[in-house]
């Protein structure tokens, strides 16, 4: 069985329901970008890409099952509805279907145009992270030979760049831990 829109769509689906709105492109080119309304008001928005996983990109050179394509989606958290996110992460997929580079959790990166994560925010670049804060379930999932990891992108200060570019995923991840910020909010101050 082939790897389709359905199968990203049901997996979102399970955990955040059903899709409060879409962005479809006008030539209905994958990928293409949902918003998911709060089932409870303390766990925010959820914007995330859907046909990234559909299209062809490299394996990373270690990886174990090669035989399998391994593949990936976005997702992000706001704590408030904001449609500046579904340009957010259609210009982070179109990236990655462009340039095909390999992605990997702790590895910053950052919307080709440079512009900030949405027209108010400070922040301009985002880390890759597994995704923490959901159900264990929606890492990823198989179908047949394709493996779709989900990608948590997390937008981070020029001071929180720094530190994890001289330090490591998981000094950021312990620093996060213990600082608390609320990481869907776009406006939060460093926590370094």
């Amino acid at each position: 069985m082939e790897l389709s829109i359905d199968h990203v769509l049901f997996h979102y689906s399970r955990f955040f329901g059903e899709p409060e709105n879409i962005l479809l492109m006008e030539d209905r080119e994958l990928p293409q970008v949902l918003e998911f309304a709060p089932p409870v008001p303390t766990r925010g928005w959820v914007y995330a890409t859907v046909g990234v996983s559909l299209r062809p990109l490299p394996n990373p050179p270690d990886w174990a099952e090669s035989e399998s394509e391994l593949t990936f989606e976005f997702f992000i958290r706001s704590t408030q509805q904001n449609i500046e996110l579904f340009s957010t992460l259609l210009d982070l997929a179109q990236y990655a279907i462009e340039q095909k580079p390999f992605f990997d959790f702790g590895q910053l990166i950052k919307r080709p145009n440079g512009r900030s994560v949405t027209e108010n925010s400070a922040m301009t670049d985002f880390v890759l992270l597994p995704p923490f804060a959901e159900p264990e379930k929606f890492a990823a999932f198989r179908v047949d030979n394709q493996f779709v990891r989900m990608f948590w992108l997390v937008p981070l200060h020029k001071s929180e760049v720094v530190f994890l570019q001289k330090n490591d995923v998981q000094a950021l991840v312990n620093l996060f831990y213990s600082a608390r910020p609320n990481t869907s909010d776009f406006m939060r101050s460093p926590v370094i």
